[in-house]
Parts: C-alpha cells; sequence; structure tokens
C-alpha cells in the first residue's frame, strides 16, 4: 500500500480547513510536491511588494500548483501559496 496522493492530501486538508475556519477569517489551500523557482520568486515579491489574488492564482496555475481560497474574500490565497515559497527559499 501506498501513501496519501496529492489529491487525496487536498481533500482531507481542504475538509479539515473549511470546518476549523473563524468566520471573519480567509484560509488559503496550497499544496504541491515541489516549489518551482517562480514561486519561490512569488514569494519574495510579496515581502515588498502588494500583490492580488489573481495573481496568485496565475502564477499557482503556471506552476502546475493546487491553490484555492477557503472562505472569507479568498484572500488566503496569497498567504498560503507565500509561505511554502519563502520557507524553500531559506534554503
Amino acid at each position: 500500500m501506498g501513501g496519501l496522493g496529492l489529491d487525496d492530501v487536498i481533500g482531507i486538508c481542504g475538509v479539515r480547513m473549511f470546518d476549523w475556519f473563524i468566520e471573519g477569517s480567509d484560509p488559503g489551500l496550497c499544496v504541491t510536491d515541489h516549489v518551482p523557482p517562480e514561486v519561490v520568486a512569488w514569494g519574495e515579491r510579496c515581502k515588498t511588494e502588494l500583490v492580488s489574488q489573481s495573481a496568485a492564482f496565475e502564477i499557482a496555475q503556471s506552476a502546475g500548483l493546487h491553490l484555492e481560497g477557503l472562505g472569507g474574500t479568498n484572500g488566503g490565497v496569497i498567504g498560503s501559496l507565500t509561505s511554502g515559497s519563502v520557507h524553500v527559499g531559506k534554503h
């Protein structure tokens, strides 16, 4: 038996986050098994620029990452995409 696939992780995390999010918050979910250079560059850009949700979705789509908003205004997609990229960029 193998481990969980990305679709399994997306499903489990999405349900848990949706169940646990606090009204008024804007949770976002980004799931991938790789962080390409353009996503690391996105994280660096977010440190100094005001960015948009649409830009986050464009980067995620072009990089083949799963990105979705799970509530509120879906503004959490910006931080969700950024969090992994900033961590990877430090290594």
